[in-house]
């Protein structure tokens, strides 16, 4: 007797599995997926088990100072920004490795992310161009057998992660992460040596081709900060980090009702020069905190949730602004980081500016004034543990404020060279691709090839 599903039930939310076919694990979304990903490989494949052996790491003691600032590389999920890993946020010592659980991995290591909310929607895998050590929400895979070479591997999950993601991912939980079980389970295709190395021949040219294209992009961009400087007048001081530049006196008229801080107090002002009016910041704008969001509040939609790095860490149902919006990071590493929003953001960890008048003073010219002095906004941190930049902080900035026909002229000129550097990053991305649909047709059936 055969089966269907009602036309009046939600196309793609109800599907039809056989008893033999949910016996592996009884996870809608897993079987969903089971049932309509192929990646039948034109080569003969191995259980992922039977070609490698695995090790996870562990995190030193950060109550313990002696553990960290060493030179040891310490690899966590928020290291991985590219296949190829040279670089790490945090490094630790001799020390810290032998008092820890964490494991130093060898150059040219295969390094997986397994525990992690990122899971919910990237795959991420690095090759470590140097040795480093890893935490332990990573797993370092070493290939057991002269057939598979590690770049290889590398590649081939970095080419396939977004089809073996809902297969090897537990769902229902808090935090993602791997089902070690259904992982070690994956069939990798075992092509020969030559056909291996096409492939990682394929994928070292068009990361050339995205490295050169990001460089000039990130030129383009750091000429839109000496342009800005220039057209408005503002002058950066030069860091005096000496020891008579550190000794100084100030009067208690400075201190009070500020902060008693300091690096602060002796913080050399940006020189806005004469150019145009110079105006206090608070007399411009609106300053707001952003809303508490708690991760029981979230619930995932369209809208990018800002708090307090660099990129938004997941997103949300509702917005707490509709666009046209300054956002600047209030903690962590990068409290300072100034980003501006032309469309919808949900603001939590974030003072949030407006102008008052964008007749007189457009907020996106404010924007681009406080993105060029990005690292002075940097120097306003306080705390050590956990590093703030409060609305306080903000409100005396000095802006020169030009007629709104200038600042639109301005506007102009930084928007044609941001463009561009746009169009360079999304040609190098497309060159990626590129690469990717060149290993699947390589390696895949005909029939699993994605159209």
């Amino acid at each position: 007797m055969e089966s269907s599903i009602s036309s009046t039930l939600p196309s793609g939310k109800m599907f039809l599995a056989t008893s033999s076919q949910i016996h592996e694990r009884y996870d809608p979304y897993y079987i969903f997926h089971k049932l309509n990903t192929s990646l039948e490989s034109k080569y003969r494949s191995e259980r992922l088990s039977s070609l490698v052996n695995t090790f996870s790491g562990g995190t030193p003691s950060k109550s313990n100072p002696s553990y960290w600032d060493g030179d040891i590389p310490w690899i966590s999920p928020k290291d991985f920004n590219g296949f190829n890993l040279f670089e790490t946020e945090d490094k630790i010592t001799e020390e810290g490795v032998k008092n820890s659980s964490t494991k130093v991995a060898p150059k040219n290591s295969i390094v997986i992310v397994v525990r992690s909310g990122v899971l919910a929607h990237t795959f991420p895998v690095c090759i470590n161009r140097v040795p480093a050590a890893i935490n332990q929400d990573l797993k370092v895979l070493t290939p057991t057998t002269e057939e598979l070479l590690p770049e290889f591997l590398g590649y081939y999950f970095f080419t396939f992660g977004e089809k073996l993601l809902p297969l090897v991912t537990k769902h229902g939980t808090t935090v993602h992460s791997i089902n070690t079980e259904q992982f070690e389970r994956l069939q990798i295709p075992v092509p020969p040596i030559h056909i291996q190395e096409k492939v990682i021949s394929i994928y070292q040219e068009h990361f050339e081709t995205k490295a050169q294209k990001e460089a000039k992009a990130e030129q383009l961009l750091k000429s839109i900060d000496e342009y800005l400087l220039n057209e408005l007048g503002i002058t950066i001081p030069e860091e005096d980090n000496s020891l008579t530049n550190r000794i100084f006196t100030t009067s208690f008229q400075n201190i009070a009702g500020s902060r008693f801080d300091p690096k602060f107090l002796h913080y050399d002002k940006i020189n806005v020069g004469n150019k145009f009016p110079v105006i206090n910041l608070k007399e411009l704008v609106t300053i707001n905190k952003g809303q508490s969001l708690t991760s029981k509040e979230v619930e995932d939609g369209p809208y990018p949730v800002i708090a307090g790095g660099q990129s938004s860490p997941y997103t949300h149902n509702e917005f707490t602004h509709s666009g046209n919006i300054i956002t600047v990071s209030a903690s962590g590493a990068y409290a300072g980081y100034v980003w501006y929003h032309s469309s919808p953001i949900f603001a939590t960890d974030c003072s949030v500016i407006n102008s008052d008048n964008e007749s007189r003073c457009l907020t996106e010219f404010i924007y681009w004034v406080l993105k060029s002095i990005q690292q002075e906004l940097y120097k306003l941190q306080q705390g050590a543990a956990q590093p703030h930049v409060y609305p306080d902080d903000l409100k005396n900035i000095e802006i020169p404020l030009p007629e709104l026909e200038k600042q639109e002229k301005i506007l102009a000129q930084v928007r044609m060279k941001k463009q561009a550097a746009e169009g360079l990053r999304k040609e190098a991305k497309q060159s990626v691709e590129e690469a990717r649909r060149q290993v699947e047709e390589m390696i895949l059936e005909e029939d699993s090839v994605a159209v």
